[in-house]
């Protein structure tokens, strides 16, 4: 076991209050694993769920409604104790290996005297900014939703209905194409020794791609949710062009950005 869960273990009883910081984001595995520790921690449902696979979901046939209802027996053979610590101490300080695997990585942690196994991959994801939120709010991309058509880049999106006229009305300053981490399977057994040392992943790789403006179309709407189809050019003026929705690396990022939005 390592110190810092052994100290966690001992104290746990006089830190009720502190649990795990916030954390928000997908840019590396690592920080993917840590954003769902953060829902969990916080008993953000959603945000969990959010931080799941496609793939898995699919596979799992994982809906919001059954991970709601089964989340609870996934982290059982934790025991009371185990997941209390787990909402108190940050797995930064419980990594204790990780390899590349086969379209992704495998992070090795160590709570409570268990290890788990949690295998993380990268997921094509279409980002735009929110304005009726405030925030950015990133889609999955399938190949159903997203294509490339000769030098456009086609995505189709659901937007609540208010965010949805909002864009329509006044556009959207910036839209982002990248891969997200997400969480693509667990799996726990007793502590052993750690798998490796993770090697850092390559420095992210942004295309910037100008355009006058980047409005959507509509496509219909249905109980309070609309489809918007959002067509960009690809053709950056270099003489390249981007192939989607698969990435050529994980770390690849491709944004557009509007001349108003650029210039104010």
């Amino acid at each position: 076991m390592r110190p810092r869960t052994l100290l966690a273990l001992l104290t746990a009883p006089l830190a009720t209050g502190c649990l795990v910081p916030r954390h928000d984001g997908f840019t590396t595995p690592q920080e993917a694993v840590l954003t769902f520790q953060s829902a969990y921690a916080r008993d953000d449902e959603f945000r969990e769920y959010d931080c799941l696979s496609r793939t898995m979901k699919e596979e799992q046939g994982l809906t919001q409604q059954i991970w709601s209802t089964a989340r609870d027996r996934v982290f059982e053979p934790l025991g009371p104790l185990g997941r209390f610590v787990l909402r108190r101490n940050s797995l930064a300080d419980n990594l204790v290996g990780g390899v590349r695997a086969e379209n992704g990585v495998r992070l090795a942690y160590s709570v409570a005297g268990r290890r788990f196994d949690v295998r993380v991959e990268p997921e094509a994801t279409f980002v735009l900014p929110d304005p009726a939120a405030g925030n950015a709010v990133g889609w999955p991309l399938t190949k159903e939703t997203a294509f490339v058509d000769g030098v456009r880049f086609v995505v189709v999106i659901e937007v609540a209905q208010g965010s949805a006229a909002a864009m329509e009305a006044e556009g959207v300053p910036w839209a982002l194409l990248e891969n997200r981490w997400k969480i693509a399977g667990v799996s726990a057994e007793e502590e052993r020794a750690a798998t490796g040392t993770l090697e850092p992943l390559p420095a992210p790789n942004t295309r910037t791609i100008r355009v006058a403006a980047i409005r959507p179309e509509r496509l219909g709407a249905a109980l309070g949710v609309a489809r918007l189809r959002f067509v960009l050019p690809l053709d950056d003026g270099r003489g390249g062009t981007l192939i989607v929705p698969g990435l050529a690396r994980a770390s690849d990022r491709f944004r557009w950005e509007a001349a108003a939005a650029s210039s104010g």
